[in-house]
């Protein structure tokens, strides 16, 4: 069997079975596909009606709804090394954290990018990395908090970076 390592985020809309499939689909080679059973079925079902994946006669195509989910995760592990290589982190901080991934994925699902992102963390590390007291405050918890991003995104593109445009919604 093969061993399948998953590092995307369940979306919320998905329940666990549906989103196992969903790798799974994604993963496996469309000939080495056992044919569903009538659990596999129900769940094939309910993805296509929540349009992860489109089914015509008896193949299986996974729609660009899932392939975001992979490129979101991708986005923030690059964004939570990214912080890690400001700090100049040896261990790095951990990207498999649950707390670390929902502060990053909060402020992409605001529609911030990656590189707004990228670019007030590194704002905020250059301003605060030799101030004894603030840079106890440069965490994930604190710089990607909902209620302080703004400000500091704000701040960079006032002070800093002005090349940065964002639609937030």
């Amino acid at each position: 069997m093969k061993e399948i390592i998953v590092s995307l985020e369940k979306p919320d809309d998905l329940e666990w079975s549906e989103f196992s499939l969903l790798v799974l689909l994604e993963e496996i080679p469309k000939d080495q596909l056992d044919a569903p059973n009538t659990l596999t079925t129900d769940i094939l079902y309910s993805l296509e009606k929540k349009g992860y994946i489109r089914i015509f006669k008896e193949e299986i195509i996974v729609t660009d709804k899932f392939t975001n989910i992979d490129n979101k995760s991708k986005d923030i592990t690059e964004i939570i090394n990214h912080l890690s290589t400001e700090l100049g982190l040896s261990r790095g901080l951990s990207t498999k954290s649950n707390g670390n991934r929902k502060f990053v994925s909060g402020r992409l699902n605001d529609g911030y990018t990656k590189e707004d992102i990228k670019d007030t963390i590194s704002y905020m590390v250059t301003k605060w990395k030799n101030d004894y007291k603030m840079r106890a405050y440069l965490r994930i918890k604190t710089l990607l908090n909902s209620e302080n991003f703004e400000g500091y995104f704000s701040e960079m593109q006032l002070n800093g970076k002005s090349d940065t445009n964002i639609t937030v919604g």
